[in-house]
């Protein structure tokens, strides 16, 4: 788990962050159940989480590189390729920025 405050690394079971001092209470939201939901629609876990601001950062970045992916299928191989890097990268990271801010 990481501090929604200064981003270190911190145990599950801590109530306070070690390096900024951030008080934590017990959450009944899991990391796999954001990681799967961000699996099925990127940004998806990140508004289970709470995190609103992160939900439209993946969700219309995905959106907007599939769309750019779209446009750019008959234009040329290698944009395409780009694209569809591109749709993987956001996808992925997603769903590994999901699970890790629970």
């Amino acid at each position: 788990m990481y501090c929604k405050d200064c981003g270190k690394q911190i145990s599950r079971n801590a109530p306070t962050c070690p390096e900024c001092g951030a008080v934590y209470t017990k959450t009944t939201k899991r990391a796999g159940t954001a990681a799967v939901l961000s699996f099925f629609v990127p940004g998806l876990g990140q508004l289970y989480t709470g995190r609103i601001v992160e939900f439209g950062f993946f969700f219309f970045g995905f959106l907007i590189v599939t769309l750019f992916t779209r446009l750019t299928i008959n234009a040329g191989d290698i944009e395409c390729l780009i694209g569809m890097m591109l749709m993987l990268i956001c996808w992925i990271w997603g769903i590994s920025d999901a699970y890790k801010h629970v």
